[in-house]
């Protein structure tokens, strides 16, 4: 009976971790000047490639809200004065704009 339940038991659980794996979806790309990860449906950018003074955090990328501003995604990002902040981003991580020059909107 013991055997059973442990068998059960470990069953249930390699199931659960099975499941929790496969909702973290992850996938990488770019979009104009923003390279991303897109996790759990959620918009992540990790990088900044472009040379613009102005710069606006898209509310959307690929129909995913923009959650996160890695950390060191502006990183050496000089040529920045200002930048639009949506809503939708609930994070900002660590040294996301470390040098850059903003002015915050």
């Amino acid at each position: 009976m013991k055997k059973i339940f442990m068998l059960t038991l470990f069953a249930v659980l390699m199931t659960t971790l099975f499941l929790s794996c496969e909702e973290n979806i992850v996938t990488n790309g770019t979009s104009g000047d923003f390279v991303y990860s897109a996790i759990n449906n959620q918009i992540y950018i990790t990088d900044y490639v472009g040379t613009d003074d102005e710069v606006t955090i898209p509310l959307e990328i690929d129909s995913k809200n923009v959650y996160c501003i890695d950390e060191n995604a502006f990183e050496e990002c000089t040529t920045i004065t200002s930048i639009v902040i949506q809503e939708s981003v609930s994070i900002i991580g660590d040294n996301a704009f470390m040098v850059a020059p903003l002015f915050l909107l």
